[in-house]
């Protein structure tokens, strides 16, 4: 979305792309959260192991 809004040639589209951008800002963290409701209830003790796997596909999502 930010590259849409560096692109977008009036306020409007600016605006409305910046709104779209803020909006999926909470998408990560929510899922983060997802897993690990489902990780600790599936009995897992070492979330440390789990936030670092979620960090690895992270960090591979944007060089891919």
């Amino acid at each position: 979305m930010c590259m849409f809004m560096g692109l977008s040639s009036t306020a409007i589209a600016f605006t409305l792309f910046g709104m779209m951008a803020s909006l999926s800002a909470g998408f990560s963290p929510a899922i983060q959260s997802v897993m690990l409701a489902l990780y600790t209830r599936r009995g897992g003790t070492e979330t440390g192991k789990l936030f670092g796997a979620l960090g690895v596909v992270q960090a591979l999502r944007w060089v891919v």
